[in-house]
C-alpha cells in the first residue's frame, strides 16, 4: 500500500467515517477504493512487481485520471493531443525491457533518459519532477473563501445529503488556520458539490 501514493485516499480512514453521513457511509458497505486497487495489482501474475505497477497505471492511473483530465482540458480548448508514448507498439516494447533498466539506483525512468541524453541537456533531463498544479491552497484562503462557504455551507447545498456541514466547517477552518493543508479536500468536495447540482 505505501507504494500506491497516486491512489491514496484524499481523505483518510478516521476522516471520512466523520465527514460522510451515517446513512451514506453504510450504504458504501465498507467499500474502499485503495483496497480495490490494491486487489487490481495483486491480479496481475508478471513476477516482477515493477511490471504489475505499470499495469495498474495503464488500467487505472491513465484512463480514470491523467489522460481523462488532458481530453477534457484540450477539447475545451479546441486542441487535439496526442499521446506518442502510449503508442501500442511502443507500449509493447517497453514491457520487454527489464524492470532493472526502468528503475535503477533509486533513478525513475531510467534507460529513457539514458536514450535522451545525447538530444537533451542533463539540467533538463535530470531536473526535480514540476507538475502542473494550480494554486489551491492560496485561492481557498483568500480570493475563493467566500465562494467556499457560500457553495458548501448553504443549507439548501445538495452535498449536505451525503456529507456533514460540520465536518466541512472544521476542513475550512482548518485550512485558513494553516494547521494543515486541506486544499484537495475542498476541491474534491467542491466540486462534487458541482456536479450534484448539475445532476439533480
Amino acid at each position: 500500500p505505501e507504494h500506491l501514493g497516486a491512489y491514496s485516499n484524499l481523505f483518510k480512514e478516521y476522516e471520512l467515517s466523520n465527514i460522510l453521513n451515517k446513512d451514506f457511509l453504510n450504504s458504501l458497505n465498507s467499500y474502499s477504493s485503495i483496497d480495490s486497487k490494491i486487489k487490481m495489482l495483486n491480479s496481475y501474475n508478471t513476477g516482477d512487481f515493477v511490471t504489475n505497477y505499470e499495469l495498474l497505471d495503464i488500467n487505472a492511473y491513465l484512463v480514470d485520471d491523467i489522460l481523462t483530465k488532458v481530453d477534457r482540458a484540450s477539447m475545451a480548448n479546441s486542441l487535439e493531443v496526442r499521446v506518442p508514448l502510449l503508442d501500442h507498439e511502443f507500449i509493447e516494447l517497453a514491457f520487454q525491457i527489464p524492470s532493472e533498466l526502468k528503475l535503477k539506483n533509486g533513478e525513475g525512468k531510467y534507460i529513457f533518459k539514458k536514450s535522451l541524453e545525447s538530444s537533451l541537456p542533463s539540467e533538463i533531463m535530470y531536473r526535480k519532477k514540476q507538475g502542473f498544479a494550480v494554486p489551491l491552497k492560496k485561492w481557498f484562503r483568500n480570493d475563493l473563501n467566500t465562494m467556499i462557504h457560500d457553495e458548501l455551507l448553504t443549507n439548501n447545498s445538495p452535498i449536505l445529503n451525503f456529507v456533514n456541514k460540520k465536518s466541512i466547517e472544521n476542513i475550512i477552518t482548518n485550512n485558513n488556520r494553516g494547521m494543515r493543508d486541506f486544499s484537495a479536500q475542498i476541491w474534491t468536495l467542491l466540486f462534487f458539490h458541482q456536479w450534484l447540482k448539475q445532476n439533480n
